[in-house]
Order: C-alpha cells, then sequence, then structure tokens
C-alpha cells in the first residue's frame, strides 16, 4: 500500500518511466513516410481509470519486491540452524542484486528489443498497430518482474548444494534437462514467445546456471568432496 501511494504521487514521471522501453522502440523503428505506430491508447472514455489503477498496483508491487522478500528472510530465520543463519544475510544480498540485474536486463534491453522486433513483424504484415495501454503496462510489468526472479534459480541452486542436498556432480550431469527447463521457464515469461526473445532470455540464464555450476564445487560440504565415489581407486 505505501509503495502504491508512492507511485500514485509521481504518477506522471512513473508512467514516463514504463513508457522508455516503447519510446525506445518506436526511436529505433522511426520511418518518417509511415509513423504507425506512435504511442498508446486507451479503447473506451473511463479506461484511463483501469489503467491507472493497473499502473499503481503493478508499480506498487514491483518497488514492494526488495522489502517482501526482506520480510520473508525475518520469517523464515528463526527456524534455521546457527550454521544456516550465518548464509541468510548473504543469501538476501545475492538474491537481490540478481533480481535487480534481472529487472534492469529485462527492462532496458529485452523489452525494447521485443518490441522493436514486433513492429517490424506487423509493419511487415501490413498491421495497423493501435496497442492498448493496459495490455502493454502489464506486459512490461509481469515481463520485468518475472526475468528478475528467474534470474534468482541460481542462487537456489547453490543454497541447496550448501545444504547437502544437491553437489557439483549432479548439477553437471544434469545440463541437457536444466537447458529444457530454462527454455521452457523462458518461453512462459517472453510474452510472444518469438524465438529472438527465447533466446535472449535463455542464453543468460544458462550463462548463469554454468556460473552457480563453478561456484558449486567450491563451497560444497568437504564430505562430499572427498566422498568415495569421487575419489579415483588406487590398490597400492
Amino acid at each position: 500500500m505505501i509503495a502504491a501511494l508512492l507511485v500514485i504521487a509521481f504518477l506522471g514521471k512513473f508512467a514516463d518511466l514504463l513508457t522508455w522501453p516503447l519510446d525506445k522502440a518506436i526511436e529505433i523503428t522511426r520511418n518518417p513516410d509511415n509513423p504507425d505506430l506512435q504511442g498508446l491508447i486507451t479503447k473506451a472514455p473511463f479506461s484511463i481509470f483501469t489503467v491507472i489503477l493497473q499502473v499503481c498496483l503493478l508499480g506498487g508491487l514491483g518497488l514492494s519486491i526488495p522489502f517482501l522478500l526482506f520480510f520473508i528472510g525475518q520469517f523464515l530465520a528463526p527456524g534455521l540452524k546457527p550454521n544456516e543463519k550465518k548464509y541468510l544475510l548473504p543469501g538476501c544480498i545475492s538474491g537481490f542484486l540478481l533480481f535487480l540485474s534481472g529487472c534492469f536486463f529485462s527492462f532496458f534491453f529485452l523489452i525494447p528489443t521485443s518490441l522493436v522486433f514486433a513492429i517490424k513483424m506487423n509493419r511487415w504484415l501490413n498491421y495497423e498497430q493501435l496497442w492498448a495501454a493496459s495490455s502493454y503496462y502489464s506486459m512490461v510489468v509481469w515481463m520485468t518482474l518475472s526475468v528478475g526472479f528467474s534470474f534468482q534459480f541460481p542462487l537456489v541452486l547453490l543454497i541447496l548444494v550448501r545444504l547437502g542436498i544437491l553437489n557439483a556432480k549432479k548439477l553437471q550431469e544434469s545440463r541437457k534437462l536444466v537447458l529444457v527447463i530454462i527454455l521452457i521457464v523462458s518461453a512462459l515469461v517472453t510474452p510472444g514467445g518469438d524465438p529472438i526473445t527465447l533466446a535472449m532470455v535463455s542464453s543468460p540464464l544458462y550463462g548463469l546456471y554454468e556460473i552457480a555450476l563453478l561456484i558449486a564445487k567450491r563451497i560444497q560440504p568437504r564430505e562430499i568432496n572427498d566422498s568415495p565415489d569421487e575419489i579415483e581407486w588406487n590398490p597400492h
């Protein structure tokens, strides 16, 4: 509620911020002879109120995500063992940074590039482009948040490795399965499911998985590193 009130107080600036990816895409694909897409539209006289409510609620949700993650960490802390609590603060900080990285990647690169592709495809098929404000704002907020959350999956894997539930060997053997899962998740978080956007989402996610695999080899418990099945047998 507090975050939504902040969005209301700065509604004009916040709406301008959310339309930045569209403005960037229009600037890249600008055609002076055929300005087929100039901005967003509303489909009914009072639909503007629906758009304002949507921007306030979705924007408030996006701004409050870091605080929600902190409160969830506080809720889980009493149930953790002492050796597990020392990973809580670094895990929260890492999760927050990964979330921000995913949001910035989605908002400033993924969404503008996807919109450029969509504008060019509509123009290629000679379709008139009238984009509803409500659909656009929903797409921007949900795509930004979903990509931000998806960037945290390597942290979840590292936590499971540190707790001994997974190990680096299992992660290494599961590369093909993880790639399929990443492609499915990428298709779910992208609005159109086109191959270009799918590749742009799945590539950094798989890169994060490989980085997590390298880190997992260093942080997994020593007894896993020294387990008999990973030590070469020497009869002498």
